[in-house]
C-alpha cells in the first residue's frame, strides 16, 4: 500500500495590506466608473466597482483552514479529489506543492505543506506525476504585483 499524508493548512498565504492598498484599489476603481462612465459604458462601470468591493472583501478575509490529503488515488483538497490522471506534473519548492493540472484552462493546485516531510511526499508522488519545474502564470504574477 502507497504512504498517505494528510496535513491541514491556510487555503493560500495571506499578504499584510497597508491601508494604501485598500485606497488604491478604491481610487482605481472610481477612475475607471469615470472611464466607463464617459465612454457610456455603465455596465463595465458596475462590472468594476463590484470587482473592487470583491477585493475589499477578499482582501481582509482570513483564509481558511483546508484539509489535504496525497494518496494512491490522487490529490484532495477537502472533499475535491484531483485524480492522478487529470493531473499533468509536480514541483516541490519551499513550503509549497504545485500541481499541473491537464486542462489548460485550469488553474494549477498550489498546495501549502507545511510539516509534511518533502523526500518522502516527492517519493510518494513521482510514482504517478512527472517533476517539471513550476513556471509563474501570468495571474501569479499580477496576484505578486498587487500584493494580494
Amino acid at each position: 500500500m502507497a504512504q498517505v499524508f494528510e496535513w491541514e493548512a491556510p487555503l493560500y498565504h495571506q499578504t499584510q495590506k497597508r491601508s494604501g492598498w485598500y485606497t488604491n484599489i478604491i481610487l482605481g476603481a472610481i477612475v475607471l466608473f469615470g472611464v466607463a462612465w464617459y465612454v457610456e459604458n455603465i455596465l463595465f462601470g458596475v462590472f468594476i466597482l463590484l470587482a473592487a468591493g470583491a477585493f475589499v472583501i477578499l482582501g481582509r478575509s482570513e483564509p481558511s483552514v483546508a484539509k489535504f490529503r496525497v494518496d494512491e488515488r490522487g490529490v484532495i483538497v477537502n472533499s475535491t479529489l484531483y485524480p492522478y490522471d487529470s493531473l499533468e506534473s509536480y514541483w516541490i519548492e519551499k513550503n509549497t506543492l504545485y500541481i499541473k493540472r491537464d486542462n489548460a484552462l485550469s488553474l494549477h493546485l498550489l498546495l501549502p505543506i507545511g510539516d509534511i516531510n518533502k523526500e518522502e511526499l516527492e517519493e510518494a508522488i513521482k510514482e504517478h506525476l512527472p517533476k517539471e519545474e513550476y513556471q509563474e502564470t501570468l495571474i501569479d504574477t499580477i496576484a505578486e504585483y498587487i500584493n494580494f
